[in-house]
Order: C-alpha cells, then sequence, then structure tokens
C-alpha cells in the first residue's frame, strides 16, 4: 500500500486525532496555561504510542517557566541492520525579563 492509499483508508482516524490536539489550548507561553500544556503533552504521548512507539515520554522543561516537550521512540529494524548514530536537538520557546522588568520571548535550544 502506499501513502496516498494509506491516508486515505485512515482519513477519519487521522482527523479524529488531530481534533483531539486541537481542542486543547496548548500554543501559549503564559503560566496559566501550563496545564493546558501538559495534557496536550500527555495527549502526543498517548498517541505515539499508539502509533507503535516503544518508548514515548513527556519530558520537563528545562526551566520552570518552560513547556514539556515529548520525545518518542521508534525503533523498527532486523538483526545487521546500521543504527543512526548522530544527535538530537530540541528547541523551545520561553518568556524571559530583561534588566528593565520587560518579558520578552526567548528561542532556546539544547543538543
Amino acid at each position: 500500500m502506499d501513502v496516498k492509499e494509506y491516508i486515505a483508508q485512515n482519513r477519519e482516524r487521522f482527523i479524529s486525532e488531530w481534533a483531539s490536539l486541537i481542542r486543547i489550548p496548548s500554543v501559549s507561553c503564559e503560566q496559566e496555561h501550563k496545564p493546558d500544556m501538559l495534557r496536550c503533552a500527555e495527549r502526543w504521548r498517548e498517541l505515539l504510542l499508539a502509533a507503535g512507539c516503544q518508548r514515548a515520554e513527556v519530558m520537563p522543561a528545562p526551566t520552570n517557566d518552560g513547556n514539556p516537550f515529548v520525545f518518542g521512540h521508534y525503533l523498527d529494524m532486523e538483526w545487521g541492520e546500521k543504527t543512526y548514530d548522530g544527535s538530537l536537538t530540541i528547541s523551545w520557546t520561553e518568556w524571559e525579563e530583561d534588566v528593565e522588568g520587560k518579558r520578552h520571548l526567548v528561542q532556546r535550544s539544547e543538543t
């Protein structure tokens, strides 16, 4: 089965899964939405596990005012196959106060 056929056969499921994510107000750097951000991360974890990932975890942000992120691991290989040997870079946005007390969005990343 090619990709287009798979998408067509699973269209309703995809729409349902996307809708379950869109219902969560999860695009925010405001602290009052932190529970929504965590709920969305948990939903992503559930979807990754349901899709076949052997491992999916919600990881806390490196700082208290950052949002969680989700790590999913899928490994489907046979003995003797080469594995990926590299690095993973995670990026996020968070609020930071300057010396005048003004808040600014700051992009951060870790490898």
